[in-house]
């Protein structure tokens, strides 16, 4: 793992670059290229956030699924992402992990109660994102 400073001199983790462009791809709604980064950094990864990435990536699938009208995938997939977060920190880096948590649920029940079997009027924009804290 490698260190950086804050704004106020103290050391915190740096964010693994594949990990940070896996995010990056994640906000920008590119599932498929956030899936290519996130799998390598989970590939290569041995450290505890291993399972962190692996949520985060199974979430993204699920919305790969949920935009191309597989109702069954998204539910399947969504529901392993959040199972591979239930014991995650509130916050991952910079990043408020906590929220992508609490909307993707919401998301999920919404889905799992609707009777719509290709959820074909979900909007891209309307998808939960991995929010940053603010910086000083």
């Amino acid at each position: 793992m490698s260190w950086e400073n804050d704004s106020e001199g103290r050391k915190k983790p740096k964010i693994p670059p594949m990990v940070a462009l896996g995010i990056e791809r994640f906000n920008q709604r590119e599932y498929f290229e956030a899936h290519e980064a996130l799998e390598s950094a989970w590939r290569n990864a041995f450290d505890p956030n291993r399972i962190i990435y692996q949520g985060i990536l199974q979430i993204g699938v699920g919305f790969y699924h949920l935009l191309r009208g597989n109702k069954p995938g998204a539910i399947q997939v969504l529901q392993r992402g959040l199972e591979a977060l239930q014991n995650a920190p509130d916050r991952f880096y910079d990043y408020d992990l906590a929220r992508l948590i609490r909307e993707t649920q919401l998301l999920l029940n919404k889905i799992q109660r609707s009777s719509d079997s290709r959820l074909s009027v979900v909007e891209k924009e309307s998808l939960p994102s991995l929010h940053q804290y603010f910086r000083d």
